[in-house]
């Protein structure tokens, strides 16, 4: 046969495979067995493959390489090659099976990783196909936990004995020594306040506590505490605290169950947890809070999404929001405009992103997007949407509050309390 004919056909193969890459890419996605991960855990994957979707591999000797890196660095910190025959099913279903890929070390780093997959041929190991939108997880390092602390009853009588049973578990691999574990009333070690009054009511229930891999140990204190005294009845909760060796990192922190506590003879007002922050709708002091409103409260002509809302210095941002007419009357030859002002106010960029556009009264909302390019300098930034008439008039604003900070390659956010 004529080699023109067979490069011919490589050629249309070639095709047929970038057009079944595509539609792979298009439909087939990779996903973790949960969001984040602690260190010294193992990290799986599945693949999911919409009902009547082309999934990958015409061959179940068809191969995938997964890939892990630290989102915002070039090198890998793990590869696992698997034959599609283990991640898909044979029944049909859409949902592969989940295949360990990584098992995260103990002092792996802290933040967000992300899983490149391709598809490579059996034959020759060409790249069929890649992953177009990485799955990524978060990996985070907790060492030890707190299981359980059990009380020795809920009602108590001021000057009633306290007692508790905590016990604690070694989530990793390695035996830890040294921990100090302290009993008392409930306070968060980071925040100087709570931690200056709670001072007094700390006792120690083991000075160097040692745990084997994975083992646990369970701490019985009698009489560690006394029912405070009270004038009327109250909630009480109790905390347990796990420091490292040097008595200077929090390994973990647990509170009680609310505990009951009121005078003798006295049951009555009954008392509010401490979960609600006034006893009543009086008692709220609506002068110290910032005013945050309800979407529907705010501005109704103007909406934004909140998914995103911190960025690192000097990154672009895009903005979405959508615009409505909310009054009974037509508006005419509306114009759309976005605006970015610094801390200090002033203005940085301005943008018109609609011009004459007539909206119907009380209709339905129109998406909108637009991109702003931040300076180097952290802040609080805000965009200005504004719909103005035809003769210039402000009809409707909104604003968007933005926080600008040097951001790392890789941040993992969480909130303490």
């Amino acid at each position: 046969m004529d080699r023109r004919i067979y490069a011919a056909i490589g050629v249309a193969i070639c095709v047929l495979s970038s057009c079944l890459s595509l539609r792979c890419q298009d439909t087939v996605r990779v996903v973790t067995d949960r969001p984040s991960y602690n260190a010294d855990s193992d990290v799986s994957i599945q693949l999911l493959v919409p009902p009547g979707a082309q999934g990958p591999g015409s061959s179940n000797l068809a191969k995938i390489v997964a890939t892990v890196r630290y989102a915002g660095a070039d090198g890998p910190v793990a590869s696992k090659s698997l034959l599609v025959s283990d991640l898909v099913r044979s029944n049909g279903s859409s949902a592969g099976r989940y295949v360990k890929i990584w098992r995260v070390p103990l002092r792996a780093k802290t933040g967000r990783y992300e899983i490149d997959v391709q598809e490579t041929n059996p034959k020759n190991y060409h790249v069929l196909t890649g992953s177009p939108k990485p799955a990524s997880f978060g990996v985070y390092r907790k060492l030890v936990r707190i299981d359980e602390i059990r009380l020795a009853k809920t009602f108590y009588v001021s000057g009633d004995p306290v007692s508790a049973i905590v016990t604690i578990k070694n989530l990793t691999s390695e035996p830890l020594s040294g921990l100090r574990v302290e009993f008392s009333n409930r306070y968060w070690p980071w925040i100087a306040g709570p931690a200056e009054a709670a001072r007094a009511s700390v006792v120690s229930l083991a000075q160097s506590l040692n745990l084997t891999p994975h083992g646990s140990r369970q701490l019985t204190a009698e009489n560690v505490e006394t029912a405070e005294q009270v004038d009327r009845p109250a909630t009480h909760q109790y905390g347990v605290v796990v420091w490292d060796q040097k008595c200077k990192t929090v390994l973990d922190i647990s509170f009680s169950q609310l505990v009951f506590i009121h005078p003798a003879g006295v049951d009555s007002p009954v008392p509010y947890p401490g979960q609600y922050v006034y006893p009543s709708l009086r008692s709220v002091n609506t002068t110290s809070y910032r005013h945050f409103y309800p979407s529907d409260l705010d501005c109704p002509a103007v909406q934004f999404e909140h998914d995103h809302t911190m960025f690192a210095a000097g990154s672009e941002a895009e903005i979405h929001f959508s615009f409505r007419n909310p009054s009974s009357t037509p508006w005419r030859g509306v114009s759309v405009h976005a605006r970015l002002l610094s801390p200090q106010s002033a203005e940085l960029a301005q943008q018109t992103l609609r011009e004459s556009t007539d909206l119907s009264p009380a209709g339905s909302p129109q998406s909108a997007a637009v991109t702003f390019t931040f300076p180097s300098a952290a802040g609080l930034y805000r965009a200005v949407v504004e719909l103005r008439g035809s003769s210039g008039d402000i009809l409707a604003s909104n604003t968007l509050e933005l926080g600008v900070n040097p951001l790392p390659k890789s941040i993992l956010i969480f909130c303490a309390h």
